[in-house]
């Protein structure tokens, strides 16, 4: 059963380790060196998160 507070990321082992998902109306950053799956994460991310509530999803970029 998933908890109310938490959107499963689509990654069974993910999940697992988030403890059953990302918390719900949460912000994360996700960093990593180029080429390491960051925007493919956050694209998953987004469209599993906006395919269990049908709401909308904020995805930002930003190079530093």
């Amino acid at each position: 059963m998933q908890d109310n507070k938490r959107l499963v990321s689509g990654i069974p082992r993910l999940d697992h380790i988030l403890g059953g998902g990302f918390l719900r109306n949460g912000l994360f950053i996700v960093m990593g060196p180029p080429g390491s799956g960051k925007t493919i994460l956050s694209n998953q991310l987004a469209l599993e998160a906006i395919g269990q509530t049908n709401d909308t999803c904020v995805y930002v970029t930003v190079n530093a």
